[in-house]
Order: structure tokens, then C-alpha cells, then sequence
């Protein structure tokens, strides 16, 4: 999960510990949805939407310790890399939420810093799928004609863990 604050203007990101792939990169919360899903004994279709964003939303309580209660979907991206692929939801949360949910990051061994970055200002060693998701996020219109896009506020629920 991408958290953006428009009204500041600012991308929550994550730095990965030397304990995961792709140690040092910037990135999001995020991981697979079940082990060996996409080994290649199985040759399994990619889960329908609800169940990327369930392990988003478990993969965010893990990381974080916590989740924003309030936010708006702006947009959902898809990468594939090789036999992965990397659904991003992209939430907008209001400032008031920002403040009140960066107080309730306790992050766990995946990553070892986290900090709200300028959209002018990003880290240079970024993970490949927030680059993406970043990059078709900004391409995207502002005014989106989809009503639903502009309307969904979210509340994500606590994941079983």
C-alpha cells in the first residue's frame, strides 16, 4: 500500500532491512500473498482483487504495526516481474490522519526507517514496483472522471494476524 498525503504533499516510504530481497531500497508495505504461490510448480492466475488487497492491508498491520483508518483510493497499479506481480493501492490520507497514524508506526524487522518524502524530493534507490506505482499514479489525471475513484473512502480493518 502507496499512502500519499495530497494536502502536503507527501509519500510515506519505507527503508527494507538487510534481512529481506532488496535490502536498502525505499519501499512500501508489501509481500506475498501465500508462500509458493507463484513458484513455478504453480502455475496459478493472479487472485482476484479482494485478496491482493487483504494481504496489502495484512502486510501493512505487520510491517507497521498499524494502518490509516481514513483514506481515499486514487488509484490501483499492477507490475509483473518475471513471475511476480506487484498490485499497489495507492490511498490518500488527510493530514490529520498522517499525523495521528505516524505515531502508531512501530515497524517490525522487514524495514529499518520510514519517513514521509516530498513528491519532489524522493530517495534514488527506490524499489522497482513503487517506481512504477509512483509513475502511473503521477500520469494519471488529477480530476479523474471517475466518480467512483473520487467518492470511495476507505476505512481498511485490522488483518488477522
Amino acid at each position: 500500500m502507496l499512502f500519499v498525503c495530497k494536502e502536503d504533499g507527501t509519500i510515506l516510504l519505507l527503508k527494507r532491512s538487510m534481512k529481506v530481497e532488496d535490502p536498502g531500497d525505499w519501499g512500501i508495505p508489501g509481500g506475498a500473498i501465500g508462500e509458493g504461490f507463484y513458484s513455478k510448480e504453480h502455475k496459478e492466475k493472479d487472485p482476484d482483487n479482494e485478496t491482493f488487497l487483504n494481504s496489502a492491508v495484512k502486510e501493512t498491520w505487520e510491517e507497521l504495526g498499524a494502518v490509516p483508518k481514513v483514506g481515499t483510493l486514487l488509484s490501483t497499479t499492477s507490475y509483473r516481474d518475471a513471475d511476480f506481480t506487484y498490485n499497489t493501492y495507492i490511498y490518500d490520507i488527510p493530514l490529520y490522519e498522517k499525523e495521528r497514524f505516524s505515531k502508531q508506526i512501530k515497524l517490525n524487522w522487514e524495514n529499518d526507517y520510514w519517513f514521509w518524502f516530498s513528491y519532489d524530493k524522493l530517495p534514488a534507490n527506490l524499489h522497482k514496483g513503487v517506481i512504477f506505482a509512483i509513475k502511473e499514479w503521477i500520469k494519471e489525471p488529477e480530476d479523474s472522471e471517475d466518480p467512483e475513484e473520487q467518492e470511495e473512502s476507505v476505512e481498511p480493518t485490522e488483518a488477522e494476524g
